[in-house]
């Protein structure tokens, strides 16, 4: 890695029903994506659902709180 340059890192919950991924969720800390990641598996089916935590390193990029939400298109 070149000098300066800061790593940054989020963790990315990803929920999968029937085979289908249905929602992706990123977490500034583990801690937060550990949570979603238990809130999620109370709903799911284990023989058919899965929710997994997937940790992502930002190289030289900020990571910001957005104050706007998208909206959800179905």
């Amino acid at each position: 890695m070149a000098q300066g340059q800061e790593v940054q890192r989020i963790w990315v919950v990803v929920a999968v029903y029937s085979g289908i991924p249905d929602s992706v969720d990123a977490y500034q800390s583990l801690a937060s994506a550990k949570r979603r990641e238990r809130a999620l598996r109370k709903e799911m089916r284990p023989d058919y659902d899965e929710v997994g935590i997937f940790e992502i390193e930002l190289k030289d990029r900020k990571i910001g709180r957005s104050t706007k939400r998208t909206r959800e298109v179905k």
